[in-house]
């Protein structure tokens, strides 16, 4: 996977995660995580990608905080 390939996949990823965000309901410890700056778990954001339609993930990467 090239890194221009790379990048649109992980903006992709960010952007669904975010659209997704608006259509799924978190729960009280993910809510927490995210009002701290923790972030959001990484199976969380698979899963509204899921369910947003997107299948077959296979390349993830965590960059630059």
């Amino acid at each position: 996977m090239t890194i221009k390939t790379m990048a649109t996949a992980l903006i992709l990823a960010a952007g669904m995660a975010t659209a997704a965000a608006s259509h799924c309901e978190a729960d009280e410890t993910e809510k927490e995580s995210l009002a701290t700056g923790e972030g959001m778990p990484l199976s969380v954001i698979l899963k509204r990608l899921e369910a947003l339609g997107y299948r077959h993930v296979t390349d993830v990467d965590f960059a630059h905080g």
